[in-house]
């Protein structure tokens, strides 16, 4: 399955998304049967990202949760899967 598909097609399974993000050279985020290509970040972004990741990593050691930078697909319900932009 080919980028070109993924923007004909207008309602996906969780199934056919998962599979569809181990071949696409292009990050995709899964609302409701829906998916929507990532944007990349600039320079400053990143910087920025890098601050806010060390200051909730400090926060963070002692519970449960965890930060990531970048590029880490979550599951926030069984009909949603979100790449977190930092």
């Amino acid at each position: 399955m080919g980028q070109p598909q993924a923007q004909l097609k207008e309602f996906w399974t969780v199934e056919e998304y998962l599979e569809f993000e181990k071949t696409s050279p292009v990050r995709y985020e899964y609302v409701d049967g829906q998916i929507f290509a990532m944007a990349g970040g600039s320079k400053n972004h990143n910087r920025l990202a890098g601050a806010v990741y060390g200051g909730l990593d400090q926060l963070l050691t002692t519970g449960p949760c965890e930060p990531f930078i970048e590029d880490v697909k979550v599951r926030v319900s069984p009909t949603r899967y979100i790449i977190p932009m930092s």
